[in-house]
């Protein structure tokens, strides 16, 4: 942790012998407390109250304020003050707030209120708001008192009050205190002087590492619809009944899908011909309305209007595929996190819908917001993560299929034509695998410059006259159960891409940007690799005419539980070849290991630094 060069007046005298150990930290929360009073299932009020002492500009957005707000949500009341040496600077009040709508216009009820101190550092802000509760309560506020790394917590607290026998659920890592008195129950949280965390490269899920508590009613009525969430079945269910009515299209509409699909050979088929349609007619629009964002809009809006969130173009899909006789299931996701809340079921877990559609070898999933990913891809924010499906028996937890550690590979081929300036053309076909393709799905639609930097951010040498000559792709062709491949081949004219000093060229031997997190000599937290990593890059040089290879960096084989590196380097026939292998085993392992795992980034950050020199030939020699 960074320290500062002198001890800022500011901060509490109780913390001065912590932080002469530790350092200074980006911000110091003094005190956050959450008070929550449940009235019924239909209405509550919030309370919260937050000071921070900024310390440094690290800290700065930990003194930002952002709510939203919606038709089950308003922010009641505000205040607030900034202070400084022990002085207020400034009183804060509703009117202080930037109100923008959310919701791109299309509903009058959702808001994002934000404030951004501009005060110079270091500075205390409090802020005191209240938020009231309407038409329902599906889930508690979430209380993680601190999100950002170099992040000190004094004090932090959380009081959930229900109406006695209301049965709440929670998820948490500390353990609360609970007490009835008279007509209301208290669950309470607590902790003190919590250190915070540090900013590491292959950290933990950040739930190991921060105080959290996630709570929601066990039971609940949402817009007057009530519901469970004692376990996923039963939120399932709920969720399923919502979508009553909402899948009816027009009996033309529905008969023109079945002419269309009507020559299609197999259920895969028809279903490519939908998805063909869902891409060409539809865009997706984040739209959080109805039953908290949790309702669909109904398909025949979507079929008029043309736009849809994740639900309704989701809904939209399942119910054209119900009119030309295939079934499908409707699903809910964490996009975020492959694992969900264990003995935890919520509505607030959740943050996108899709589809899938059950085959005979394995299930179809279906991105509805994004049909241009290959159909069945399974894309980074559903492989290996455990998903909801939503049936008509209730809400089925499972996971999604990821793609084995041989998928987690890219390698990319260029042959470099060197010339006497040191300037080169380098002809490139790269091959990408599984999710490496998503940073391609979209290429040819971006501006010619968007798509030459997302060709060439990888390279070290300065590519802005990169040209592109080609692209090609098998997203047609792919299936549920197919892995997804790009091979993208490029040209770009690189000058500079040889330093040229008198008669002799220094070429590098490693063309890449990659680099590997080494920097600190300590680790705080374990290594956590949570997916194999292989990189294989092969490079031939032709040596320009009147030029002979005067030193060749040696070959370089380095191993490590972690992982593996291989660099070999030889030159015949008036070309030089480069081949590199980058491998990273997936796994967890303890941060004692950091020694090792720094020795190897430092061992592959070495030699890839390292230079090829070629020097004129004598007059003469041929």
């Amino acid at each position: 942790m960074r320290r500062f060069l002198a001890i800022l007046s500011a901060i509490a005298a109780s913390f001065i012998p912590v932080l002469a150990q530790t350092g200074i930290p980006d911000a110091i929360i003094e005190n956050y407390d959450i008070s929550f009073d449940m009235n019924s299932q239909e209405s509550g009020t919030c309370s919260i109250t937050v000071r921070t002492l900024i310390t440094k500009s690290g800290g700065a957005r930990a003194g930002n304020f952002v709510l939203y707000t919606d038709s089950f949500h308003e922010l009641a009341s505000f205040s607030g003050e900034i202070s400084a040496a022990g002085k207020t600077i400034r009183k804060l009040n509703m009117q202080d707030l930037t109100k923008v709508s959310a919701s791109s216009g299309l509903a009058d009820d959702t808001f994002l209120y934000t404030y951004t101190p501009a005060v110079a550092m270091p500075y205390t802000i409090e802020y005191r708001y209240k938020i009231a509760y309407r038409k329902g309560i599906a889930s508690f506020p979430t209380f993680i008192p601190v999100r950002r790394p170099e992040t000190m917590l004094r004090s932090g607290s959380y009081r959930i009050s229900a109406p006695a026998g209301t049965e709440i659920r929670y998820s948490s890592n500390m353990v609360p205190e609970t007490v009835t008195s008279g007509k209301k129950t208290t669950w309470s949280w607590s902790i003190k002087d919590y250190k915070g965390f540090s900013d590491e490269a292959l950290m933990p899920d950040i739930r190991e590492l921060v105080p959290y508590v996630y709570a929601c009613p066990a039971n609940f009525s949402l817009g007057g619809k009530k519901g469970s969430q004692s376990s996923w079945e039963e939120l399932g269910a709920w969720l399923y009944g919502l979508q009553k009515d909402t899948k009816t299209l027009p009996e033309p509409f529905r008969a023109s899908l079945q002419e269309m699909t009507a020559g299609a050979q197999s259920d895969l088929e028809k279903i490519r011909i939908i998805y063909g349609h869902l891409r060409k007619t539809t865009r997706y629009v984040s739209i959080q309305l109805g039953l908290g964002g949790l309702r669909p809009s109904p398909a025949g809006d979507v079929l008029k209007t043309g736009f849809g969130d994740c639900k309704a173009l989701s809904n939209y899909m399942q119910a054209m595929l119900d009119a030309v006789g295939i079934k499908s299931e409707y699903l809910i996701v964490q996009t975020d996190e492959k694992d969900l809340l264990p003995n935890y079921a919520s509505l607030g877990q959740m943050n996108h819908a899709m589809l899938c559609v059950p085959m005979a070898s394995d299930s179809l999933w279906i991105e509805c917001t994004n049909p241009s990913y290959p159909l069945g891809y399974r894309h980074s924010g559903i492989a290996g993560h455990e998903i909801v499906l939503v049936t008509p028996e209730g809400g089925k937890k499972v996971r999604a299929k990821g793609y084995s550690d041989s998928h987690a590979a890219s390698s990319e081929s260029m042959t470099v034509r060197l010339e006497e300036n040191g300037s080169a053309q380098c002809e490139v076909t790269r091959k990408l695998l599984a999710e490496d393709i998503e940073p391609y799905i979209e290429f040819e639609s971006l501006k010619p410059d968007l798509r030459r930097k997302r060709l060439t951010s990888r390279y070290k040498c300065l590519c802005d006259n990169a040209v592109l000559t080609g692209t090609s792709d098998n997203f047609s062709e792919l299936t549920g159960g197919a892995t997804p491949q790009m091979n993208v081949s490029f040209q770009m004219d690189v000058p500079g891409y040889a330093k040229v000093s008198g008669d002799r060229m220094f070429i590098p031997l490693s063309h890449s940007s990659l680099k590997i997190f080494h920097d600190k000599a300590e680790r705080v937290n374990p290594i956590c690799i949570d997916e194999s990593l292989s990189i294989i890059d092969t490079v031939r040089i032709v040596i320009p005419d009147g030029f002979e290879a005067e030193h060749i960096p040696e070959n370089v084989s380095i191993r490590s539980e972690l992982g593996a590196f291989v660099s070999n380097v030889s030159s015949a026939d008036g070309m030089i070849l480069i081949e590199q292998s980058l491998v990273f085993n997936k796994g967890r392992y303890p941060k004692e290991t950091y020694q090792e795992y720094r020795s190897f980034a430092k061992s592959v950050s070495k030699t890839n630094d390292k230079k090829i020199v070629l020097v004129r030939k004598a007059a003469g020699n041929p």
